[in-house]
């Protein structure tokens, strides 16, 4: 009978590819790679595994949760670029409405936060995510995508391919509400595969929590030790052993068994008093003692966390180890944490869309480019500040003009030419620069006092002539 219904599976199975390549293209079968196979590939399993993993613990959730947080909170902007190469910011654009909006301008639902903690989410497990854009057919949003549909490595299911072996479609699982939903069978063109680079399998992502999964599973057994300890009231779990066997003679598995289940009923009444119980005098009790050095290593818990942290691109500091924190430390971790991690992550992401989805809205000869300003950034602007400053103390002169300062903290460029000059005390000005040509001594003293130059002439005017001279203008 077993037989006979595992062949009417395997059965139904190949009629079910076989309907499957009918439709749009060959695809290629369904490969089911084992958890431990980390550059070969992932089932689904094994991809919802590692994200449980890391969602359970709570230094790699708040290290993802970090990155993805300030990705999303980068604000976007659309540019036009120029034939000489320079780029006009196009304000307003459906680009921009469509990933703040992916669910469409009616549906809330679904936010540029949404969308970009997708990514990072996906990157983190998966190595690589899938972006499906539902366009109309006709009408002057024809082949523009009005909303957008994120995939995980654990709604893919195969690839499809051409003729010349280039994979040109995918076919994708909607799994939603933890049920098995329809299968999408999409083209190259109408979805977005976007993937990191896997040294073993190009043609798909490589997870980052690859790197970090040791250490995420090393927690956890500290964990459930921890956890143990804590619910035999502070005791180190022991077992019982039987009394009166021969050295040879053992239990059958029946006697085991039973005196297992009578032990578990007695233990969990017996933690309350914090007390051992023996089963019908046949069981002597045994502690399990560990030494200080067997125990060294749950206390490497935050060792393990700092590692976790770093594997995922944030320093420990960011999340909440003070250990050794101190303010310039904590602006220095965040500034590397954007440069190292956020910043080349959404650089990532925005390549993908530029090279998918940003053409498909650009009229003819056009040229747009989703971007970002790094002065936007808190951090980066911080960090450039605190250069500035060090460089101006150690030139003891400015180095920026009163414009460039306002562009670094988000203010308007006044228009003016003098405020796009910079500003240097009188006192510290060369005398050449003030009076515009060379100090000539032959010059008729003022005052009687010696020779004085045209500098000190120009210098005289200005003190004298008011506010409206400016001499940065000589």
């Amino acid at each position: 009978m077993f037989k006979a219904i595992g062949t009417a599976l395997s059965r139904s199975w190949t009629a079910f590819k076989s309907t499957l390549k009918g439709h749009s293209g060959q695809f290629d079968d369904v490969h089911v790679f084992g958890a431990g196979s980390y550059f070969g590939g992932w089932s689904s399993h094994s991809f919802t595994k590692m994200v449980a993993k890391a969602v359970e613990n709570p230094i790699a959730r708040r290290s993802i949760d970090f990155v993805g947080d300030n990705m999303a909170g980068i604000p976007l902007k659309l540019v036009e670029v120029q034939d000489d190469g320079s780029t006009e910011e196009m304000g307003e654009h459906p680009i921009l409405d469509l990933l703040h909006r992916p669910g469409g301008p009616e549906n809330k639902r679904y936010t540029k936060d949404w969308l970009f903690k997708g990514f990072v989410w996906s990157l983190m497990g998966g190595g690589e995510w899938w972006l499906r854009g539902l366009a109309p057919d006709d009408g002057i949003n024809e082949g523009r995508p009005q909303k957008l549909q994120l995939f995980d490595r654990s709604e893919f299911m195969e690839f499809g391919y051409d003729d010349q072996g280039f994979i040109n479609g995918y076919r994708l699982r909607m799994d939603r509400a933890g049920r098995r939903g329809k299968i999408i069978e999409t083209t190259a063109e109408e979805t977005l595969h976007a993937f990191n680079y896997n040294p073993l399998r190009p043609e798909r992502g490589l997870p980052i929590l690859v790197s970090i999964m040791r250490q995420l599973e090393l927690m956890e057994d500290a964990d459930a030790w921890n956890k143990s300890v804590s619910e035999n009231k502070g005791r180190v779990p022991g077992f019982m052993q039987p009394m009166g066997l021969d050295p040879t003679e053992q239990l059958s598995p029946e006697q085991v068994e039973e005196a297992q289940s009578r032990l578990n009923e007695e233990v969990n009444e017996a933690r309350t008093g914090n007390a051992w119980k023996v089963l019908s005098g046949a069981y002597e009790p045994k502690e399990r003692g560990i030494t200080p050095e067997e125990a060294a290593w749950i206390e490497s818990s935050q060792y393990f966390g700092r590692l976790i942290a770093t594997g995922i691109g944030v320093d420990p500091s960011l999340i909440g180890d003070n250990s050794a924190q101190t303010y310039d430390n904590y602006r220095v971790a965040l500034f590397i944490a954007f440069t190292t991690r956020i910043i080349p992550m959404l650089e990532f992401n925005l390549s993908s869309l530029n090279r998918w989805l940003v053409p498909k809205f650009e009229d003819e000869g056009q040229t747009l480019r989703l971007t970002f300003d790094p002065l936007e950034i808190d951090a980066i602007v911080e960090m450039l500040l605190a250069k500035i400053e060090s460089l101006v103390q150690a030139t003891n002169s400015p180095i920026l003009t009163p414009d460039e300062a306002r562009q670094l903290i988000q203010f308007d460029a006044f228009e003016d030419e003098v405020t796009d000059e910079l500003i240097m005390k009188i006192g510290k000005q060369p005398h050449t620069a003030m009076a515009g040509q060379p100090l000539d001594v032959d010059e008729p003293s003022v005052g009687g006092d010696g020779a004085t130059s045209h500098a000190n002439e120009e210098m005289i005017r200005i003190l004298t002539d008011g506010p409206d001279v400016d001499p940065r203008e000589n």
